[in-house]
């Protein structure tokens, strides 16, 4: 982005520069966006895949557990739904 204050060339909704340095700056104040000099602007993380990534990482359990763990639970929770699904549910 070029300084100055007119519309921001080529883009669609006619935004002026400043309106759209400002919007920058508030999703990257609200965790949205990452601002990286001289390499453009991207969208962050989401905060919860951060915690979920750091919880993993710090737990005692393993990924297999995890999937073995999915797997008790699944099967009981998909029979539970198939017996109270009704006729208007079904496609």
């Amino acid at each position: 982005m070029r300084s100055g204050s007119g519309p921001v060339t080529g883009c669609p909704l006619s935004v002026s520069r400043p309106s759209l340095r400002e919007a920058v700056r508030t999703s990257q104040a609200r965790g949205r966006l990452v601002v990286k000099h001289d390499q453009g602007v991207f969208v962050a993380t989401p905060r919860s895949e951060q915690e979920l990534r750091a919880a993993l990482v710090n737990a005692e359990v393993s990924i297999n557990e995890l999937f073995a763990m999915r797997e008790v639970l699944e099967a009981p929770a998909a029979g539970w739904a198939a017996e109270r699904i009704g006729p208007e549910q079904l496609i």
